[in-house]
Order: structure tokens, then C-alpha cells, then sequence
């Protein structure tokens, strides 16, 4: 086999050295624009084991009315919602269930309950607690009867986390996840 010559050598040293000092360029201009974006986040306090930063969002929202001042946060088990051809049930089909507080998720936000008055199936809101705490959800069910057009009327709770009851703990015993997820509503905010 006979060697290249020296002038193919050194012209593929040349390309060589051009690709590497592109890919150099590359990565330099990719990390300058990653780190020179705006990324505005806001730090939430929440208990040791829900503690996650919030990315404050740049989407339109519309600000809906808070109608209860209880701090009652009600569970429903996923497993009671039945009819197949629902929005709610190909939700719960594709649903995860986060494993420190049984409550079922799609797209990082939580599963849960309200009445209609807070829009339909499938809408997401973010709502904050009086403790600072950001709940990212969306609306996984529509309370139906024993509710009046907030709340319902058994336990005052405005919200319904999805769960799977069988992951849930101390608050199934309770009925109430005020105890991992302390305080009232303040604020709703549904996302358009």
C-alpha cells in the first residue's frame, strides 16, 4: 500500500483543523445565545417534598373570580371516572401518577376537578395559594351534582385533585390535601 504524498496530508490536516475550529464556533455562538436569553423564573415556596421552581410564563391569561375561602383540597380516585368515550377518561388513559402525592399528571401539571364555571375539560390554569404556592393544573373533570356553581357543598372545596387513591397516604384518611398543599386559593388563572 503506498502512503499519501505529503501535500494530501497536509490538505487534510488543513479541512481537519477547519471543521473543528466551525464546531468550535458553533458551540460559542450557541452557548452565547443560550445564556444571553431572558429567562425570568420565580423561586415558590412549598413544602420539603413539592418544591420546584415555576417558570413564569409569557402566554395570555384570563383572571377568573375566587368564590370560596376554604382551604379544603378534596381527592377523587381516577379509577371513579368510567364513561370510555370521555374527554376525561382518554385523559386519564394517558395520564402519570406523580409518586410523592398519588396525584395523576399530564404535561407536568396536576389532574383535577372543578366546576364548570372554570372552564372545560383539558383547559390549564395556574392557581396560587395564600402560602405562595403555585399549583400548574388542568382540568381533568367537571364536578357535577352537590356543587354549586364553585364549591361544593359537602366539604366548601373549590378543587378535586385526580389521584390514585391506593398512593395518596395520610390524606386519604383526611380527604384533604390542604395538609401537603397549604392554604386558599387566591387566585385562578385559566390560560387561553
Amino acid at each position: 500500500m503506498k502512503t499519501p504524498n505529503k501535500a494530501v496530508r497536509v490538505t487534510v490536516y488543513i479541512l481537519y483543523a477547519i471543521m473543528i475550529v466551525w464546531v468550535i464556533s458553533f458551540l460559542i455562538v450557541a452557548i452565547y445565545f443560550f445564556v444571553t436569553q431572558p429567562k425570568e423564573t420565580v423561586e415558590v415556596k412549598t413544602s420539603e417534598k413539592l418544591s420546584h421552581i415555576v417558570e413564569v410564563k409569557q402566554e395570555r391569561y384570563e383572571l377568573m373570580e375566587v368564590c370560596s375561602s376554604d382551604p379544603f383540597k378534596a381527592w377523587l380516585d381516577y379509577r371513579s371516572i368510567t364513561s370510555q368515550n370521555s374527554l376525561q377518561y382518554k385523559l386519564q388513559a394517558n395520564a402519570t401518577t406523580n409518586a410523592l402525592t398519588g396525584i395523576r399528571m399530564i404535561e407536568n401539571r396536576y389532574l383535577v376537578a372543578m366546576t364548570s364555571v372554570y372552564g372545560k375539560v383539558g383547559d390549564k390554569l395556574d392557581i396560587k395559594l395564600e402560602s405562595g404556592i403555585v399549583l400548574e393544573i388542568m382540568l381533568g373533570d367537571i364536578k357535577g351534582s352537590g356543587h354549586d356553581d364553585c364549591s361544593s357543598n359537602r366539604d366548601g372545596s373549590m378543587i378535586e385533585f385526580i389521584v390514585d387513591k391506593n398512593m395518596i397516604g395520610s390524606v386519604k384518611q383526611s380527604g384533604d390535601f390542604n395538609q401537603l398543599l397549604k392554604g386558599s386559593i387566591t387566585e385562578i388563572r385559566r390560560f387561553k
